[in-house]
């Protein structure tokens, strides 16, 4: 925050208004909450989400702070994964479990989501060294290798949206032989591991579905229900799961859906403020075109749209998506990116010329010259 503080322009102040109603809501919603110590801990996640987005993106200043921003932030979670299969090596379990003791399998998907999308863009940009280049093709192989060895489908959805969405907006010679490569590294991993039959017992279950698949369907349908009964204020976020554990008949079961638990927890109150941030994060990106961002550096500006559409994705198989400080980290340094100011805006004003003062002539005295 002492860093931040250079930078005297606040937030978006149309986005720091929905943030601040966002929470003010539910706040509102936590306060009727029977488990009120487990609301309580929901609301304290959700304030650290708003307070580490304002703070990261008030040191994003230039395109030098975003481009070192996300190389801290890709190579920490590259050395998480490697970490996760260097802990499998010593013991060997059924799949690669990166964060023992921290979160499962899913939980690692989320913390690779930002961090893969912006290593991407800057192995593709051809404003990148050769040696950044490297560094981060090593990086993409080590967020790929252990997330497809978790056997984690959504996970695996989730590397392949990202891939395809860079794709989409940066496809050259460079992408194409970095996926080559890679794609090389993790056949080479997934044998040497031998991962070949576990692999293919989860793209059945992945073509065919499992019994968890009809229970979240089962959650969404009585997530939205609840959101019928309560649609105001929802039941809060906390009591949400024991709601949809006593339709269930099962213990408290949580939603593994963003949008639902924000329905069927916050009610209207909560989701609109929510859309809201979110329409106000796409009109900033939108009007980055009219700054000057997408002449400057297009293959930075894509970030922000890629990441939120990861978010999107992955928000249908995942209720706590927003919780991952890596994933708050990574939108608020593409947010902070747009507001700074872009490279090319000084080169393109137009220099204002200045005028040498007028010479007047003055008359020449007799027998000398004018002074």
């Amino acid at each position: 925050m002492a860093l931040g503080a250079r930078n005297r322009q606040l937030l978006n102040r149309g986005l720091g208004g929905a943030g601040v109603a966002f929470l003010i809501s539910l706040l509102v919603s936590t306060l009727a909450a029977d488990h009120l110590e487990a609301a309580f801990q929901l609301y304290v996640k959700w304030a650290t989400v708003g307070v580490t987005f304002f703070v990261v993106e008030r040191l994003i200043l230039t395109v030098r702070d975003f481009v070192l921003a996300s190389y801290g932030l890709i190579l920490g979670v590259a050395l998480i994964a490697l970490r996760g299969l260097y802990i499998y090596r010593l013991e060997p379990t059924y799949y690669v479990e990166v964060l023992p003791g921290v979160g499962s399998r899913n939980v690692f998907s989320l913390w690779t989501l930002a961090p893969l999308a912006l290593a991407l863009l800057l192995f593709s940009s051809h404003r990148t060294s050769r040696r950044a280049k490297l560094l981060m093709l090593v990086a993409v192989i080590s967020l790929i290798v252990p997330q497809v060895l978790s056997l984690s489908r959504s996970g695996w959805m989730l590397v392949a949206a990202t891939f395809l969405m860079v794709f989409a907006t940066r496809l050259n010679l460079r992408v194409i032989v970095g996926l080559l490569i890679a794609m090389v590294a993790l056949q080479l991993a997934i044998e040497r591991l031998g991962f070949e039959e576990k692999i293919g017992s989860r793209i059945e279950d992945l073509r065919y579905g499992t019994s968890s698949d009809s229970l979240r369907g089962n959650l969404i349908s009585d997530g939205l229900q609840v959101f019928f009964d309560h649609p105001l204020v929802g039941v809060s976020q906390a009591d949400l799961p024991f709601e949809l554990g006593q339709d269930l008949f099962r213990n408290a079961t949580s939603t593994h859906n963003l949008i639902i638990d924000l329905l069927g927890g916050t009610g209207m109150l909560g989701t609109v403020p929510f859309l809201l941030c979110i329409l106000i994060l796409y009109r900033r990106w939108r009007g980055s075109r009219r700054a000057g961002w997408f002449a400057a550096r297009p293959e930075l500006t894509r970030a922000l749209p890629i990441i939120v559409a990861a978010i999107a994705l992955r928000s249908l198989t995942s209720d706590e998506i927003l919780f991952c400080p890596a994933i708050v980290f990574g939108l608020a340094s593409t947010y902070g990116l747009l507001t700074s100011r872009p490279p090319l805006q000084a080169a393109q004003e137009t220099p204002r010329l200045r005028m040498p003062p007028e010479r007047v002539a003055l008359p020449r005295a007799a027998g000398g010259s004018a002074g």
